[in-house]
């Protein structure tokens, strides 16, 4: 019963997130496109956060084969794509402050 409910809450916290970065993905400027690729990155761990959550869901919820079958598949996509954007994010992450500095200079002058 509660475990159903830490599942619900972690997956509404994700797509929450999920569309917060999309949309700073959406209206980050196109000259940052460091900064675009990281909200990418970062809007895709909160998707695989919710694909793996609703696989882990599905198990408990419904007990039956092709649940375990469909709900495995989920599980692996959801921690696939989370561990492939995480690097992404990371990468990025590296270059966030300095394609902001020369942003601003740019726009100075």
């Amino acid at each position: 019963m509660y475990f159903n409910f830490i599942c619900v809450v972690v997956i509404v916290i994700a797509l929450m997130f999920y569309l917060y970065n999309k949309t700073k993905q959406l209206r980050t400027p196109a000259a940052l496109e460091i900064h675009h690729k990281w909200y990418k990155a970062k809007a895709n761990i909160c998707l695989g956060i919710f694909i793996f959550t609703f696989g882990v869901n599905q198990l408990v919820l419904f007990p039956d084969w092709v649940t375990y079958i469909v709900g495995t598949i989920f599980i692996v996509l959801g921690a696939f794509v989370v561990y492939e954007n995480r690097k992404r994010a990371k990468h990025y992450g590296a270059f966030v402050a300095e394609e902001r500095q020369l942003y601003e200079e740019a726009q100075q002058s």
